[in-house]
């Protein structure tokens, strides 16, 4: 079987047909079917100091956005208040 690709600019429309056609919608079906991989921030609050939480955790789309997260309460504190820092910062992959 041959494969073919055409291209309309009419309606924006693409046409595949054989082998390549069957490879290239069974790529895209399994690609939507394939879950996202997410990563949380996790922070470890010190407890009697005011706040009401021993733990803290928000979901991300990328390692390095909830390593970002990490570093900026690291650095900032509980509300980027400079006040109540978290005893332990971690990312896991959700």
């Amino acid at each position: 079987m041959t494969s073919s690709i055409s291209i309309s600019k009419r309606g924006n429309r693409i046409r595949m047909t054989g082998n390549f056609a069957d490879s290239f919608f069974k790529a895209a079906i399994a690609a939507q079917n394939l879950p996202a991989k997410k990563f949380k921030s996790v922070a470890i609050w010190p407890t009697g100091v005011g706040i009401h939480i021993t733990e803290s955790s928000d979901t991300h789309d990328t390692r390095e956005q909830a390593e970002a997260v990490c570093k900026m309460l690291r650095r900032d504190g509980f509300g980027g208040d400079g006040k109540i820092f978290p005893i332990e910062t971690r990312v896991e992959e959700v």
